[in-house]
């Protein structure tokens, strides 16, 4: 796995150009405040340039109205951590063409949804890995459920880990998977069997998805889109050559991650296509 700053750094080097960075989160230089701003945009990129395996999960989609329009049975509300929409499963781990459930992405009355004629439909996504911080101020224990008042989480954020820090939290410190989040009371919990109730004076939690789960093919081919997102403002001139070397290379990484997720995953033999099986 690799930090934020390592990523960033990676992607300098490539550029050829511009000094390394100590700390992306508090580095005052030119080239961290370039990287800062596009950081979360180019992650959102790679992870939609590829089915990331680490980056996967199904999810039961959450059902919003019937027959939205006359031509789909059912609308489904788009999980607010969706990065892509891949498919919605069929029952089937090989699809074929005529085994895949169709669906159209749109946007409805209630934001960004999902149509189909799938009834209780179940959807491989693409999730996003954030990176975001936020401010404890309530803290309550219950027989080893701990409860905090907190600021910056959100729904999407159930089962994902959050690092708690800061005064008034010496005895809580730590990592701790988020069990259940309240948007009206903004009240998270995680279960903390040996979690004392102290009083709270500026704790903080802070959440790094990606540099705790990403892999190493994910983290190069980063640092490339990346280098290509920043050049203009860090190399100057005219540096078509450059990104049009570095596009070609990210491509190439991109290739490779593929390539490793074939291996990785063990699918059925593909049945035969339909027009085969129509032959008898």
């Amino acid at each position: 796995m690799s930090t934020k700053t390592e990523i960033c750094n990676q992607a300098i080097a490539h550029l050829g150009v511009g000094r390394a960075i100590v700390d992306l989160d508090t580095d005052d230089s030119a080239e961290a405040e370039v990287m800062r701003r596009f950081f979360d945009q180019t992650r959102k990129q790679v992870l939609r340039d590829h089915d990331w395996p680490f980056a996967t999960a199904f999810i039961t989609l959450t059902e919003t109205d019937t027959n939205p329009t006359t031509e789909w049975a059912y609308a489904y509300s788009l999980p607010g951590d969706c990065i892509k929409f891949r498919r919605i499963l069929s029952g089937q781990r090989s699809d074929t063409y005529d085994t895949k459930v169709p669906y159209r992405v749109v946007r409805g009355p209630t934001g960004a949804e999902i149509y189909s004629d799938q009834s209780d439909a179940v959807a491989e996504i693409t999730i996003d890995m954030p990176t975001k911080s936020g401010t404890i101020t309530a803290f309550a224990v219950s027989s080893g459920t701990v409860s905090i008042t907190t600021t910056g989480l959100s729904s999407s954020d159930v089962g994902r880990t959050i690092t708690v820090a800061g005064g008034g939290f010496a005895n809580n410190r730590g990592d701790h998977t988020l069990l259940t989040f309240n948007t009206t009371t903004n009240v998270a919990t995680y279960a903390d069997s040996s979690a004392t109730a102290e009083a709270v004076s500026t704790a903080t939690w802070t959440m790094d998805e990606l540099e705790r789960h990403c892999p190493e093919d994910f983290a190069f081919a980063f640092s490339l889109r990346l280098a290509i997102n920043v050049a203009p403002r860090i190399s100057g001139g005219d540096n078509s050559p450059l990104v049009r070397s570095l596009y070609e290379r990210y491509a190439m990484e991109i290739g490779r991650a593929k390539a490793n997720a074939s291996n990785e995953t063990g699918w059925d033999t593909n049945p035969d296509a339909e027009i085969i099986r129509a032959r008898g």
